[in-house]
């Protein structure tokens, strides 16, 4: 990358990370990162394994009409995304992630977008809270 992007990526990375560490603007999630799937002989049917990553600091926004045409056909305004710098997020996400956000609440990933290499914005499946 050359030019004026590459000479703004300093800033622009200042100021996500002054926001995302702002504690007004931030949540504490932890990211599942999907491991594998097995039969569980406690369980007594096959369970989904995951990989925690605690204590991860997370904007958490919510699509408007611009942003939500940009991802895939599911994804809809007012739906809630989660903005983590790369530097925090787990190497192989996928769509079969979970987030569990600061009220204990577990979220389904729907779609996952990089932002240069500077975050990723992590859409919820069904726009928010997972019943």
């Amino acid at each position: 990358m050359h030019g004026v992007l590459s000479q703004a990526f300093p800033a622009i990375r200042g100021i996500l990370t002054d926001i995302i560490g702002d504690p007004t603007a931030n949540e504490q999630i932890t990211y599942r990162r999907y491991k594998k799937q097995e039969y569980d002989d406690d369980l007594g049917y096959v369970a989904s394994s995951y990989d925690d990553f605690p204590d991860i600091l997370a904007l958490r926004l919510k699509h408007n009409a611009k942003s939500a045409s940009l991802f895939n056909a599911s994804i809809q305004e007012g739906d809630d995304v989660y903005i983590i710098e790369d530097k925090y997020c787990p190497g192989g996400m996928s769509l079969k992630d979970l987030i569990v956000d600061a009220d204990a609440h577990i979220l389904k990933v729907a779609d996952i977008k990089p932002v240069f290499d500077l975050a990723k914005i992590i859409t919820i499946e069904g726009g928010g809270i997972q019943k």
